[in-house]
């Protein structure tokens, strides 16, 4: 499995694992997503980075075309950065579950990579990584696009999705992934490219818009502990001199979020 894994990657920047028991989180996350706008926003922080965030603060590619979508992050696996936790225990169960399922997949993802360097995977990510749920009510949407064009700014970004309009860009050539039930798709992002020393491309992405009445969209963004030294699965001249460590901090900013 590890070295399809790693061909995939290394040609497409893309792979798909198996990850079932999905189900909980979606439903859970519709629930939540149904509460009225007041009762979202008691989850909120004033940064936006924990918990609910409304449609408006994130944005692909400009400030003036935001991402056409609210959002819940759990970051860290730690329910108590979440305002008013108590009023969502059901959902942020289910986050927690889902976390420890995600993570030893994402494990196994950076455990093959690093092996194909004959590297040892000393990289410690549950403290730097979130899980976002994105929601998306597109019926009267007018833009063709939820989301332009862009990459995450991960290691890896570990997605499932109960509807279309997820698009890969490989320069002129757009394609829509496939995924089955109980799987998730694998994107690489520029601090996997950077930790394999170009070796791994990072995978541009946008979100058609399909005008459905609903679609929810499950990412895990998995970083590096910026705690720690950060060692690149390889050296070589293409992230010579990088600090990859300060690369994983301000990438949130490209996108209008508070930096890491």
């Amino acid at each position: 499995m590890g070295d399809l894994i790693w061909a995939d990657l290394a040609a497409r920047g893309l792979t798909v694992l198996e990850l079932p028991g999905q189900d909980r989180l979606f439903q859970q996350a519709r629930a939540f997503f149904d509460r009225s706008i007041d009762a979202k926003l008691r989850h909120s922080t004033a940064d936006w980075n924990f918990g609910y965030r409304a449609q408006g603060h994130e944005y692909g590619s400009t400030p003036d075309r935001p991402d056409l979508n609210e959002v819940f992050t759990y970051w860290s696996d730690d329910p108590a950065l979440v305002p008013h936790r108590e009023l969502i225990g059901d959902f942020l169960g289910a986050l927690r579950a889902y976390w420890d399922q995600v993570s030893d997949a994402a494990q196994l993802v950076l455990d093959t990579v690093a092996a194909h360097f004959g590297a040892e995977n000393t990289l410690s990510f549950r403290k730097s990584s979130h899980i976002q749920i994105n929601n998306y009510r597109s019926t009267d949407e007018t833009r063709d696009l939820l989301q332009d064009c862009h990459e995450d700014g991960h290691l890896i970004t570990l997605l499932t999705a109960d509807g279309p309009g997820l698009e890969i860009v490989d320069g002129q050539r757009i394609s829509a992934p496939r995924t089955e039930k109980d799987e998730v798709l694998v994107m690489a992002g520029s601090v996997l490219t950077a930790m394999t020393g170009g070796a791994v491309d990072p995978v541009y992405h946008q979100v058609r818009n399909h005008r459905l009445d609903r679609r929810i969209s499950i990412m895990y963004f998995v970083n590096p502990d910026v705690g720690a030294p950060i060692v690149p699965f390889v050296h070589n001249e293409h992230n010579a001199g990088v600090d990859i460590a300060d690369q994983v901090r301000r990438n949130p900013e490209k996108y209008g979020l508070p930096p890491l």
